[in-house]
């Protein structure tokens, strides 16, 4: 009988160490995922309402800005060249920044990066609707068998795309509106290279909004990184992804992802 008592407080004994090493282990693979998170100075800032904080290759927005990332240095580029050690901070749906003298400096600031971060700039055009886009235009449309869409809304992005030494247009258009419609909402972003249109992304109710184009991993390719909102409402929890021309596709390299998700 005492041997049966001594194995069944074994048991006992055993299976309290088996919980608590399991929960030791959980507790400790939260704050390790944690501190990864918080702990990475890499960050990336593109328009007013992008904030991507980089861990492991992927881009995790967040849906604010807070102390850590003010307390970081950056480089930002102001659309002609790079300004370094930089300060930065959010005002009034701006991002705002200073040097070590509290100058403000890139006042036209396209994107900024700090940390191990690296983003390139990437040469590209931008022009709205022009007469002679309409035959592009007009036949990405027709192998979507799409009417309604308001052809004159459409916004051509030119660039060097994939690194071939080519100049490729991407073309972003929706038939979206602020006032009641009664068709059916669509939008389009399309690939045209060597004056065809080679692909076509569409989406519903969300539009495609190229918010910059850059090549983040030094690669001389380009990232193209657009915001899915309804029509030019940006903010911080809307998704942000990120594509790349590749073997002539628009190829979604990143959907968005949250750092935390509210």
């Amino acid at each position: 009988r005492g041997s049966k008592m001594d194995d069944k407080k074994k048991y006992i004994k055993w299976s309290v160490v088996a919980v608590i090493s399991i929960i030791l282990y959980i507790l400790f693979a939260l704050f390790v995922n944690n501190w990864k998170f918080s702990s990475s100075n890499n960050y990336i800032l593109v328009g007013n309402y992008l904030i991507w904080h980089e861990n492991k290759g992927k881009y995790y927005q967040l849906q604010r800005s807070n102390d850590t990332i003010t307390k970081n240095k950056f480089t930002v580029y102001d659309g002609k060249k790079e300004i370094t050690d930089l300060t930065a901070q959010y005002s009034s749906n701006d991002w705002l920044f200073f040097d070590k003298n509290y100058n403000q400096k890139a006042k036209n600031y396209k994107f900024a990066y700090s940390g191990n971060s690296k983003v390139n700039s990437v040469d590209y055009i931008t022009s709205t609707y022009e007469d002679n886009d309409y035959s592009i235009i007009n036949s990405a449309l027709k192998k979507e068998k799409t009417k309604d869409i308001l052809i004159k809304n459409s916004v051509k992005y030119s660039a060097d795309f994939d690194g071939d030494g080519k100049i490729e247009d991407i073309y972003t258009t929706s038939n979206m509106s602020l006032v009641a419609v009664d068709y059916s909402i669509a939008s389009y972003m399309f690939l045209v290279k060597d004056n065809k249109v080679v692909d076509i992304k569409k989406a519903g109710n969300n539009t495609f909004n190229i918010m910059e184009i850059v090549d983040i991993n030094n690669d001389q390719k380009a990232e193209i990184i657009v915001g899915r909102q309804a029509f030019n409402n940006p903010t911080f929890n809307l998704c942000y992804q990120m594509y790349n021309v590749k073997n002539n596709k628009l190829t979604l390299k990143q959907d968005c992802l949250y750092e935390n998700k509210n």
